[in-house]
């Protein structure tokens, strides 16, 4: 199960990284492009944040739920998370029982997509390529420590 607090920490790294320009070349495909309903382009951006983590991996599909609470080696990889186009500095939008929401929908709620795990060595190439392609050639990092 993903704790609060590392969602979150993806979403601020999603929602500052979402400025970059895509890697030049990667081992990686380019991140999904949102879906269009009934013909018509979507209300949300899909950002691609590379994350590094040493929770233990639980062996489930589900992206949200790939990792638990334990400490474990460490695990690189990528994420895909859909950014409302609506999306409000400083908030967290996901679905609420309270306006009937019972399901994340990208285009009003900031969603794990997808992730993909890598070893270090493709991790490092795909994080260089990606800085070196971004219009600034930097990347923004965030460190979730305990409580933060």
């Amino acid at each position: 199960m993903v704790r609060v607090a590392t969602i979150a920490s993806l979403v601020l790294a999603a929602s500052l990284l979402g400025c970059a320009s895509a890697p030049k070349k990667s081992d990686l495909p380019p991140p999904p492009p949102p879906a269009k309903r009934n013909g018509e382009p979507s209300n949300y951006a899909v950002v691609r944040v590379f994350y590094a983590t040493d929770r233990n991996r639980t062996g489930a599909a589900d992206p949200r739920e790939m990792f638990g609470i334990d400490n474990a080696g460490l695990s690189y990889g990528t994420c895909d998370v859909s950014i409302p186009r609506r999306h409000e500095k400083g908030a967290l939008e996901s679905p609420s029982i309270w306006r009937l929401e019972f399901r994340p929908d990208p285009e009003k709620h900031v969603v794990l997509l997808g992730t993909s795990l890598q070893t270090r060595d493709v991790y490092f190439s795909n994080l260089r390529k990606a800085v070196e392609g971004s219009k600034r050639s930097s990347a923004f990092v965030f460190v979730h420590g305990y409580n933060v």
